[in-house]
């Protein structure tokens, strides 16, 4: 008999509550961060290559025009690549932020000024809704009350961590487990911190392209583990068209998961639909991956040599599923592991990654500055820190079947603390988390409208580099919104006097 015992349309509502919570201290500390901004700017600009292709292209930054400063800095011109190509990486995303691009222009028929700031929010809230209503719709439809509590209980630890880790200053790692400065130390830290306690930059209740993967993510294993595989297959090929190259790089994890499962056990558990799908997307779609390797220039020879060997490998595929069962005689507590459905995806999963490891430390020391720090020193760490949600899941699914079968709680101890004082107790402390979110965005959002008014400024005096180079982006990304926005080429203005 189960020991906490709540309806649940209860236990939905608490998930929402505490969701929307989540969200909006993440989204306070994403504006309220001069880090971010950068990046921010970028998934604004995404959605305009949807919206106009050819006019985004015409209001990119002018490399050849730069100062002298930004000319010689060629990680810093590539940074303007990547956002290039952002809108083929987060297509569904760019093309939800488009929504409040659209009703801003039926309402506001005058042409003024947009405020850009309402804008970004409204753009990114509105795709974490989408993501949001159908993890909620999946959730209602698909998952039974049991495994609605286990997300609940997920949740309020998942929130717990992060309380304690912004209030006490706990280390919260990035994703980079390679770098000149990191050690064997270092790289340990991170590989046991990144899913035990990622940045909000890598949780499924937050604001980018990637978070909006992260939950859809979440609602995969969420479905693996409730026997819904081919259903589960749908919902990873809806994150990846939130985020290509995670979406790739998690297919490829899981496609391996359950093609070691067909071959040991026989068990097809595929969406051959969606297995066809992603890698033929991603192909068309890859344009960031090539900005990330600047020794290989898409061509239209080497599209065509990735399609030809997307055929071998459909072909391959199709005859591993229909003729081949390998039989390992693998001893009796392994095989049952291997075979279970929670285990088994987290065990293969950390194997499939070891065997990358050593790909990746080998590619990430040929590799230039940038295609280091931006490809080959996180594209194992990421997917860690994208762990938090099932492996913090699977802890809860496992400790609560503990505490269930051992019968430690008395039904007069479940009477009085989970009937009443837990559920009083957990309920006053969302209240004020929800205060805490909207006292975080009301000053994120503070901080990011005195940055674009700031901006708009600068618009009408000549560009004056500052130092590092990093902090120039998010103004030439504003620029270049701008003069898609206003028809206006406003390079012209602020570059006249270059240095």
């Amino acid at each position: 008999m189960a020991f906490i015992k709540i309806k649940k349309t209860i236990i939905i509502f608490s998930i929402v509550a505490i969701s929307i919570s989540q969200y909006l201290c993440f989204l306070g500390l994403g504006l309220n961060s001069s880090g971010e901004h950068d990046d921010l700017f970028m998934f604004m600009r995404s959605s305009q290559y949807l919206r106009h292709y050819n006019k985004a292209i015409d209001t990119e930054l002018p490399k050849q025009n730069l100062p002298e400063q930004l000319s010689n800095d060629e990680r810093f011109k590539k940074r303007f690549d990547v956002s290039a190509s952002l809108w083929k990486t987060y297509t569904l995303t760019s093309l939800l932020y488009n929504i409040p691009v659209l009703f801003n222009d039926v309402i506001n028929k005058d042409n003024s000024i947009v405020n850009y700031s309402s804008q970004l929010v409204t753009m990114l809230v509105s795709s974490f809704i989408v993501t949001f209503l159908i993890f909620l719709w999946i959730l209602k439809r698909f998952l039974d009350k049991q495994m609605a509590l286990y997300i609940l209980i997920t949740l309020i630890i998942s929130t717990a961590i992060f309380f304690i880790s912004i209030n006490f200053w706990m280390t919260q790692y990035d994703a980079h487990l390679f770098g000149k400065d990191k050690g064997i130390i270092d790289f340990l830290k991170r590989i046991i911190m990144l899913p035990a306690n990622p940045r909000y930059q890598f949780h499924f209740f937050s604001f980018t392209p990637r978070n909006q993967f992260c939950l859809m993510l979440f609602t995969t294993f969420l479905l693996r583990w409730s026997d819904r595989y081919k259903l589960s297959y749908w919902v990873l090929f809806i994150g990846f068209l939130f985020h290509a190259a995670m979406g790739i790089i998690f297919f490829l994890f899981i496609f391996l998961i359950d093609l070691i499962r067909k071959i040991l056990f026989n068990q097809n558990n595929f969406n051959i639909i969606v297995i066809f799908l992603i890698p033929l997307l991603f192909i068309v779609r890859s344009d960031l991956l090539f900005v990330l390797l600047p020794s290989f220039s898409l061509s239209s020879i080497h599209f065509l040599l990735l399609i030809a060997i997307f055929i071998v490998v459909v072909y391959i595929f199709q005859y591993i599923i229909k003729n081949i069962l390998i039989k390992i005689p693998l001893p009796e507590n392994i095989s049952s592991k291997i075979n279970n459905p929670i285990i088994g995806d987290i065990i293969i999963f950390f194997c499939i990654w070891l065997i990358g490891l050593p790909l990746a430390i080998y590619f990430n020391n040929i590799a230039d500055d940038f295609s280091s720090v931006y490809l080959w020193s996180q594209i194992l760490g990421r997917p860690l820190a994208m762990m938090h949600g099932p492996l913090l899941l699977a802890f809860v699914i496992y400790i609560y079947g503990w505490i269930e079968k051992s019968n430690i709680l008395s039904k007069y101890y479940h009477n009085i603390v989970w009937g009443k004082i837990l559920l009083t107790g957990f309920y006053l402390i969302l209240i004020v988390w929800f205060s805490s979110g909207v006292y975080l965005f009301n000053r994120g959002y503070s901080t990011f409208s005195v940055l674009t008014d700031k901006f708009v400024e600068k618009l009408d005096e000549p560009f004056i580099p500052l130092e590092p180079n990093e902090r120039n982006e998010a103004f030439l990304l504003y620029t270049s919104i701008r003069s898609f926005d206003d028809n206006k080429d406003y390079f012209q203005q602020i570059l006249a006097s270059k240095k």
